[in-house]
């Protein structure tokens, strides 16, 4: 049989029971089975694998493999993770307390000192929908690019008028609306309702993006923890909700020096380094590189982190729980 390789835009991740094809340039994937992921790896002049004809000829015809005997001088694919940034994404927990100017100051301030460049706003009630707009256009003249405001709602009618001021905003992405009365993904020009169960569950089009970034990053970093800030309703710092330790107050830090001190601490990159093929269960998932798990790993050695916590998404029975 002929020698096939993966294109440079596309990358192939081996789990236990099958294996996943992510296309980088499609923003696509595809399963296929053990035996074929195996031949298409292997560099063994001898055929030892026998990969599934139909398999091949599905990955050809979307252009994911080409035939290397015909084919020569291609680049192959080199993934590495290049952020300029010292944090990536900032969270905030929004509250009464980010009305009040040093602190929105102090937002500002962490957004160009750390060049943030997505920002997240969770909004737990819908009240704050109408005040979040002065922290939204104090916004606009910082380094953030992207910013998604989520928010659990149970009558999208009754906070529609809100939700449309909000997304005037040019820096605003999408609103997400946590809503428990939709049964199926909903999309309206830049609001996205879902069922929280369905988004919580992990089995969505939302928490599965095919993405290079991404994938280059959970080869080296865990991707919840790594290069992320969380504000809590009381302007608090941690690293994320899950690693409840607090690095100070956002009114109280001054300096970009004092804001780099915080992020550069091992205390605060504990996490960082948790990446997936360094944790039990995970190393064996088709999904581990583009999944963003919020789950606490706990460090069993030097190589080696376990969760006390099982994931949504069994990669021994390829099946979904909670949904």
């Amino acid at each position: 049989m002929a020698k096939y390789k993966i294109h440079s835009t596309c990358a192939l991740v081996i789990g236990k029971k099958r294996a996943c094809l992510y296309d980088f340039l499609r923003e696509t994937k595809l399963f296929i089975s053990l035996e074929t992921a195996l031949f298409l790896t292997s560099n063994s002049l001898i055929d030892k694998f026998k990969p599934n004809p139909i398999e091949i000829q599905e990955l050809i015809s979307h252009e994911i493999i080409y035939n290397a005997n015909k084919f020569k001088g291609f680049t192959p694919a080199i993934f590495k993770y290049d952020d300029c940034s010292y944090i990536s994404n900032l969270v905030i927990e929004y509250s009464e307390i980010y009305e009040d100017e040093n602190v929105i100051e102090g937002v500002i301030n962490s957004i160009n000192y750390l060049l943030i460049k997505g920002v997240q706003i969770i909004i737990s009630n819908y009240n704050h929908l109408e005040n979040v707009d002065l922290l939204l256009h104090k916004l606009h003249d910082s380094f953030v690019r992207d910013i998604e405001i989520v928010i659990t709602i149970s009558n999208y009618n009754k906070v529609k008028p809100a939700i449309k001021k909000i997304i005037k905003h040019n820096r605003v992405n999408y609103v997400l609306a946590l809503n428990k009365n939709v049964e199926t993904l909903q999309i309206e020009e830049r609001v996205i309702q879902i069922n929280p169960k369905l988004y919580l569950s992990g089995a969505n089009t939302l928490k599965f993006v095919i993405n290079r970034t991404l994938y280059s990053e959970s080869l080296e970093f865990n991707t919840y923890f790594n290069k992320k800030m969380f504000f809590n309703k009381n302007a608090e710092i941690l690293n994320a909700p899950e690693y409840n330790v607090v690095f100070g107050n956002v009114k109280d830090i001054q300096s970009k020096l004092s804001w780099i001190k915080i992020i550069s601490s091992e205390k605060f990159q504990y996490y960082w380094n948790a990446k997936k093929n360094d944790c039990n269960v995970c190393r064996d998932c088709e999904y581990k590189h583009m999944c963003v798990d919020k789950r606490l790993p706990t460090k069993i050695n030097q190589n080696l982190w376990n969760f006390s916590e099982d994931c949504n998404y069994n990669p021994y029975t390829l099946k979904w729980k909670n949904i």
